[in-house]
């Protein structure tokens, strides 16, 4: 997308960025909370090995920014993504019988 069109990626962009800040919005009502400044670790669980690590890997800017965009009663989730608070990102990667998913966890 990001080849053929900036509009295009650009709105591709704005719609998982939007999709993440959704979902952030969802976990910090049922009470979850990361203890900043810490590392992201990201737990990929996908259906098919032959898919690439870095394809997936990626998405951690949609998933950063969404945190960013979460705010729940005027509380935001993450302030900034920059060095300060996450200090480092950590990516695991297993082969799952099941449904393909992500958890993502501050340690």
């Amino acid at each position: 997308m990001e080849r053929a069109n900036r509009y295009i990626a650009s709105k591709a962009k704005k719609t998982a960025t939007n999709y993440c800040r959704v979902v952030v919005m969802q976990a910090m009502v049922d009470g979850v909370v990361f203890d900043w400044p810490c590392v992201v670790q990201f737990n990929w669980y996908l259906t098919d090995k032959r898919i690439d690590s870095d394809n997936w890997a990626f998405t951690q800017k949609f998933i950063l920014d969404g945190m960013q965009a979460a705010s729940v009663q005027g509380r935001k989730f993450l302030v900034n993504d920059n060095m300060v608070h996450v200090r480092g990102l950590h990516h695991d990667f297993y082969k799952t019988d099941g449904v393909a998913r992500l958890e993502v966890i501050a340690v």
